[in-house]
C-alpha cells in the first residue's frame, strides 16, 4: 500500500469542546478562557497522535473568510455598532485592538499559570485544594458528556489539568440515546461538537449561533449562544451581495466567536491521506482540483479526475449492495 498525503483545499471543520452557556458558570469570558488554556495540544498530538494533526484556531479555517491580524476597516463598520455589547460580553475591547491567532503561551505551566490568574480575576480562590467562587462559597465543577468511550484519551490529559488548577471534573459516557436527549434539553457542562462549513456559508449560520437557534431544542446552536452583533453578522452572511462582502462579513464573525472562548478548539487534520495498492503519482505542483495519475502493472498510463475515482466506487456499492440483496433497481 501506498500512503498519498494532499492538501486539503475546503475549510477545516471546527471541532471543539462547547460549553453550554446556559450554566451560569459559564457565563464569565475569564473563565471560559482560563479552561480553554487546559486543552495541552502539543503533548496530546505528540503522545496520542503521533504528530498527525493541528491544532484548529478559526471557524473557518483554511479558508479566505478566517480572520487574521487586526481587524480590517469594513470588518470594523460591522463590529463598531456593537461595541458596547461585545465589550461587555467578552470583558474587553481585545476583539478590536488585538490581532488574531490569539497569543496565548505553548509551554503547559505558563498556560495553568495565565488560567490561574484568569480565574482569580473571575473572583475564585483556591481553599484546601479546591478552586472556590469567594461570593457564592461554590466549587468550579464541571462534567464532559461523551457517548464515545475512544474520545476519552483525549479528554482526561485536559480534565488532569483542571483539577491542577482546583476545577472538580468528572467524565460521563452514557449510551447514544441518553445523550442525544441530553444534548437536545441542554443538559450537560462540556460536550464534543463539530461546525462543519463550506465555501459558501449561508442559512445554515442561524442554526448555530443565533439566538432564535439558543432557544430551540434540537438545533446546532450547542453552547446556546444568544448575542446581537452574533445575530446581525450571520444576517450580513446570508444577505451579502458578492463575495468580497461575504468573506469581510464570516471575518467578523469568526473574530467575535474566538475572542468569546465560547469552545475549546481541538484538532484538525488540514489534510487528505489516500492509500491505493497501485503506484500513484501526481502532477507538480499539486492542483486545488487534483487529477490521479494512474501506472502500474498492466494498466497503461490513464488520468482519471476525482469524480471518476468516486463514480467508480459509488458503482462498485452499488453492485456489492445489489449481489446481497440489499439494493433493487426494480
Amino acid at each position: 500500500m501506498k500512503r498519498l498525503t494532499v492538501p486539503d483545499v475546503n475549510p477545516s471543520m471546527m471541532q471543539a469542546f462547547v460549553f453550554n452557556l446556559r450554566k451560569e458558570k459559564f457565563q464569565d469570558p475569564r473563565v471560559r478562557e482560563a479552561l480553554s488554556l487546559t486543552f495541552d495540544f502539543p503533548w496530546l498530538n505528540t503522545n496520542i497522535f503521533y504528530d498527525t494533526y493541528q491544532r484548529t484556531d478559526s471557524f473557518f479555517q483554511n479558508s479566505e473568510m478566517e480572520a487574521t491580524g487586526l481587524p480590517s476597516e469594513e470588518e470594523l463598520a460591522l463590529l463598531e455598532p456593537f461595541r458596547d455589547e461585545l465589550v461587555a460580553s467578552h470583558g474587553s475591547d481585545r476583539l478590536f485592538t488585538e490581532p488574531l491567532p490569539i497569543d496565548q503561551p505553548t509551554n503547559l505551566r505558563e498556560r495553568l499559570r495565565k488560567a490561574l490568574d484568569l480565574l482569580r480575576e473571575a473572583g475564585y480562590r483556591v481553599e484546601d485544594g479546591i478552586l472556590v467562587n469567594q461570593q457564592t462559597g461554590q466549587p468550579l465543577s464541571l462534567e464532559v458528556l461523551l457517548y464515545d468511550s475512544g474520545l476519552e484519551r483525549v479528554v482526561q490529559p485536559m480534565l488532569r489539568n483542571m483539577a491542577r488548577l482546583g476545577v472538580q471534573t468528572s467524565l460521563r459516557i452514557v449510551d447514544i440515546n441518553q445523550y442525544l436527549n441530553r444534548q437536545r434539553n441542554y443538559d450537560y457542562d462540556i460536550v464534543i461538537s463539530h461546525f462543519p462549513q463550506s465555501n459558501n456559508p449561508g442559512n445554515e449560520q442561524r442554526d448555530f449561533w443565533t439566538s432564535a437557534a439558543a432557544e430551540a431544542p434540537q438545533s446546532r446552536n450547542r453552547m446556546s449562544l444568544a448575542h446581537p452583533a452574533v445575530d446581525a453578522l450571520v444576517e450580513e452572511i446570508i444577505s451579502a451581495g458578492d463575495r468580497e462582502e461575504l468573506d469581510t462579513a464570516t471575518r467578523a464573525l469568526d473574530r467575535v466567536l474566538r475572542w468569546g472562548f465560547y469552545v475549546i478548539p481541538t484538532t484538525t487534520l488540514g489534510k487528505r491521506v489516500l492509500l491505493s495498492g497501485i503506484n500513484l503519482v501526481t502532477p507538480s505542483p499539486f492542483q486545488s482540483t487534483p487529477w490521479i495519475w494512474m501506472h502500474g502493472g498492466s494498466i497503461p498510463n490513464a488520468k482519471l479526475s476525482c469524480s471518476a475515482v468516486f463514480d467508480a466506487a459509488k458503482s462498485a456499492l452499488f453492485h456489492w449492495l445489489n449481489r446481497n440483496g440489499l439494493f433493487s433497481t426494480a
